[in-house]
This record gives C-alpha cells, sequence and structure tokens, in this order.
C-alpha cells in the first residue's frame, strides 16, 4: 500500500513539471517576437509613436513688412492677430521643406508658425493640410449663413477667412461669382479661409455721351442697356467690344476692362458733328506689341486717324515691362516710338504650397474615388499652361547648333570652345565646374540665344520672350531644363540641356526655324 501511494506522488510531480515546463516555453516564445510581422526585427527599447503633429499656430500672413523686418499673422482656428519678428536664424520653408526667404512670403499664405516669448520667429513652415480649387467662376456664397456651395460640395466659412483682391483684404460681399469674377479657393478639412480673386471685373462708363443719350449700349453675349447721364456697366476684367447707338449714330470699339477700375468710353467724334483729326505715326517694337489709344485697342500697321488734343496711351506686350504715356495730336501730325524693355522673372504667389514638385500637387483632395476621371480632372483641368503648338520636333538632326559655354565674344561666330555634348536627340549637356550659384533665383550669370528673328523662348513652358535683331539675351538657369523655340508657320523645336557654371555666360546658336509643310 506504501508503494502505490509513491508511485502515485511521483507520477503527479511529473506531470506538473512537465506543465510548468510548457508553459515557460509558450511565454518565452511569445516575449521573443511572436507579435511582430513576418520577416521584421524588433528592438525592445523602441516605442511605436503616431506621427507627431506639424509644431506651430496654423495661421494666415496678412501682412509682410521687409523694413521693419515683421510679420503679420492671425490664427485660423481663433481669428486672434499676432506681430511677430522675422531674423536671420528665423527658419522659414515650403510645405516641401525648400528653404525660402522672408521676402518670398506673400498675403494669404497659410502656414505653421513657431514663436519665442519674444514674438521671434523659429519656424514658419507651408501648411500641407491646404488644398487649393484653381479657376472658379460660379461659387454660391451665402455670407449670412457662412456657407459655400462649389456644385455638389458643400463648404462653411473658416473663422478667420479672407478674400483677397490685387493684393488687397475686400469684404465678400465684393465678389461677382455669376461668371464675372474668377476665384482661386484654399481651405483645409471642409472649411474655406481664403479665397483669392485671380481675374476680377470693373466698370465702363461713357463720356461726352450727350449725343447718344436714349440710345442704347450693346455688351457682352446679347446683353443691352439704355445709355443715361450716369450710366455705369459692370464688366469682368479683358478686353470687350462695346458698341453704342442713337439716331443713326454708331460708336464701336474694344475696350480693356481693369480689375477695380473704371473704364470710360470717349463718344466724342461719333456724333453728327464734324471732328478733326490729325494722323499719328507708332513704330512700337518688339513686334507684336498690342497698343491702347485712351483704353481702345488700336492697330496702329497705318498710321493712326486721332482727334486733335491730349490721348493717353498704352503699350504692352507678354514678358515685356508695359510703357503708359500720353500725346496731344495735332493737325500737323506726330511720329511716336516706343521700346519695350523685358519684364523681371515673377515670384509665384503660391510658392508656400502650390509647390510643382508635389506629386500630390494636382490631385483633388475632395476625391476619394481612386480610378475616378470626372472630379480629378475636372478639378485639375483648371490649372493654366502656356499653349505651345503642337508640331514639337526634338531636332536630331541639328548637328550644326553651336554652344560656347563662356564669355560673349565681343563680334563675330561662335568658337565652339565650351565642352558640349549632342545625343542626337535635341539633348544638350554643357559641363563644367560648379561656381557660385544664385540659389534664390536658380540661375547664374547670363543665357544668349541666336535664332530666327521674332522666334519665342520657351524654359520649362514659361514664356521669356523672342529673338529681337537676332539674339535674346536672358538669366542663365542651372541644372537640366528643356528649351522650346516657337514661331507661328514653323515647326516648333525642343532641347534638353543641362548646364553647370564653370563660366558665367554661355551662348547658343540654332539653326533657321523650319517653315511647316
Amino acid at each position: 500500500m506504501g508503494n502505490n501511494n509513491y508511485k502515485k506522488i511521483i507520477i503527479l510531480l511529473s506531470v506538473l513539471a512537465v506543465g510548468i515546463i510548457t508553459i515557460t516555453v509558450i511565454l518565452a516564445l511569445k516575449d521573443d517576437g511572436g507579435d511582430k510581422p513576418k520577416g521584421g526585427k524588433q528592438n525592445p527599447t523602441a516605442s511605436v509613436a503616431p506621427d507627431a503633429p506639424q509644431p506651430g499656430t496654423l495661421m494666415m500672413l496678412t501682412g509682410i513688412d521687409l523694413d521693419s523686418s515683421a510679420i503679420y499673422a492671425v490664427e485660423l482656428e481663433s481669428g486672434e492677430e499676432h506681430a511677430y519678428i522675422f531674423t536671420g536664424g528665423s527658419d522659414i520653408r515650403t510645405k516641401s521643406n525648400r528653404v525660402i526667404s522672408a521676402a518670398m512670403l506673400k498675403k494669404g499664405n497659410i502656414a505653421r508658425i513657431q514663436a519665442d516669448d519674444e514674438g521671434k520667429i523659429k519656424t514658419l513652415i507651408g501648411s500641407d493640410e491646404v488644398w487649393t480649387y484653381k479657376n472658379n467662376s460660379n461659387l454660391r456664397i451665402y455670407p449670412e449663413t457662412g456657407r459655400i456651395d462649389m456644385g455638389s460640395n458643400t463648404y462653411r466659412f473658416g473663422s478667420a477667412m479672407k478674400v483677397l483682391n490685387d493684393g488687397e483684404f475686400v469684404s465678400v460681399d465684393s465678389l461677382e461669382m455669376d461668371g464675372t469674377d474668377m476665384v482661386d479657393i484654399y481651405g483645409i478639412d471642409n472649411f474655406i479661409y481664403l479665397i483669392k480673386v485671380v481675374s476680377g471685373h470693373g466698370y465702363l462708363t461713357l463720356t461726352n455721351n450727350e449725343d447718344f443719350l436714349g440710345g442704347t449700349i450693346y455688351y457682352g453675349i446679347g446683353k443691352s442697356t439704355d445709355v443715361t447721364e450716369n450710366l455705369k456697366v459692370m464688366l469682368s476684367e479683358g478686353e470687350h467690344e462695346i458698341t453704342v447707338e442713337n439716331n443713326g449714330c454708331t460708336a464701336t470699339a474694344v475696350i480693356k476692362i481693369s480689375n477695380n477700375e473704371e473704364t470710360a468710353f470717349d463718344l466724342e467724334g461719333y456724333g453728327p458733328e464734324p471732328v478733326e483729326y490729325g494722323e499719328v505715326s507708332f513704330k512700337i517694337t518688339p513686334d507684336g506689341s498690342l497698343l491702347y489709344i485712351d483704353g481702345v485697342r488700336t492697330n496702329y500697321n497705318e498710321p493712326v486717324s486721332l482727334t486733335l488734343g491730349f490721348h493717353e496711351i498704352e503699350a504692352e506686350l507678354g514678358g515685356y515691362t508695359g510703357y503708359k504715356g500720353s500725346i496731344t495730336v495735332g493737325t500737323e501730325g506726330l511720329s511716336k516710338s516706343i521700346a519695350l524693355s523685358p519684364a523681371p522673372v515673377q515670384v509665384s504667389d503660391d510658392i508656400l504650397y502650390d509647390d510643382p514638385d508635389d506629386e500630390d500637387f494636382f490631385e483633388d483632395p475632395e476625391d476619394d474615388n481612386e480610378g475616378s476621371d470626372t472630379a480629378t480632372d475636372n478639378w485639375s483641368s483648371n490649372v493654366g499652361y502656356t499653349d505651345i503648338p503642337d508640331n514639337t520636333s526634338n531636332g536630331p538632326d541639328d548637328e550644326d547648333i553651336e554652344v560656347v559655354d563662356g564669355d560673349r565674344p565681343s563680334g563675330g561666330s561662335s568658337n565652339n570652345s565650351g565642352k558640349t555634348n549632342n545625343d542626337g536627340s535635341g539633348n544638350i549637356t554643357v559641363t563644367g565646374d560648379n561656381g557660385d550659384v544664385d540659389d534664390e533665383n536658380g540661375t547664374y550669370g547670363e543665357m544668349t540665344i541666336y535664332c530666327s528673328e521674332n522666334t519665342q523662348i520657351y524654359i520649362n513652358d514659361a514664356y521669356k520672350g523672342r529673338i529681337t535683331n537676332g539674339s535674346l539675351t536672358i538669366p542663365k538657369p542651372v541644372g537640366t531644363i528643356e528649351l522650346k523655340l516657337v514661331k507661328e508657320g514653323y515647326v516648333t523645336k525642343k532641347y534638353t540641356l543641362t548646364m553647370d557654371t564653370e563660366e558665367e555666360n554661355s551662348i547658343f546658336r540654332f539653326p533657321e526655324m523650319t517653315p511647316e509643310n
């Protein structure tokens, strides 16, 4: 009997030992990474935490004073206004982490700002939370309820929502969203914080209109109204053909309407009374420039007949600084010469968060349907691009292109002294050691281009000017660019150029443009 009890105790202890061993092994395996992903590695000292939010307070810039190094901003959440000081130690960046200077900031930019107790900015970083809708003209705005409808989507006014028109903040009531004004919308989540007018509206008035009172003025498509003494017609920014009629007298002109301005159509000389005129000959360079006399676009290929006396004139051309002046016309006539100068390169208004290198730049933030073409395509199609003829040639046969990387010679032809490589596909590489580069503008020295007269030059689809007197000189970009040569009636040529900075200036001599078949 004693032996049986002894055996039972031995068996019980054995089973208990096996159980303890099994439990220990299971716990050891679990602690050794039982929860880690397949094929993964585990660091016992690391802990997984959610992504940290961007530092600073979300604000909209309402003013930048470079002279006093001051930046003014309003909190988007509370609407509270602040004044800050930026210093050489302030870290100012776009949402894609590109360092910029305070001079590149604009009113309406939305960023996260972090400052010390003295109000000095430590960091100012463009917000990657901002979405944008471009070129809208048919919004429905309800200021009394703080609601905005865009298509089938409904948004709310942000607590600090502002309307920016021509660099100034204005009332939302000043918008004409019946197809007259064109605006860009900026928001976060379901709230809109900025409406920026891209193309606004102005007003047309009539002067010297005594002979047309009681008549009719025609404007737009199928629109008309009676001519009264103090008539003022609201029109969208741009050019409009205007016709005024009364008792057999007709006055017709193309009138240029400017944003937030009144433009007068002078009806003197259109009435029944005879009026004296003098002829004015205009010579305006570059070719293709537009001429406005008293606000009316005028063809100046032949001498222009104008009423005697004082006239305001304007000349303009894309890529050039416009001209404004006046002339006094007499019976003996007049000659007037105008030469437009190339305009400086402009900085994008939306540099803080409209970054073309951002892969999400053309995505509709409200479109959750992957693969759907409707919402995203409708949104991204609002973004404007330079219209270049679709007859582009990469020019692999243009072996006679000459590239000179160095100071421009005082005269004569190029000596081909630069280090170049043409791979036969229009790709040209100009090599050299790095020099001092203008980081802010991404340029170094000058770039002179020789080609057929009146050829338009585009770099990365941005218009730079046209060939005048055989050449065009512009700031020399650094890195890889796409250069296009465009001339009406000729085949568009495209070249890819990669340029370093061994020498300050570069010269490119391209073959004459090829006529279209």
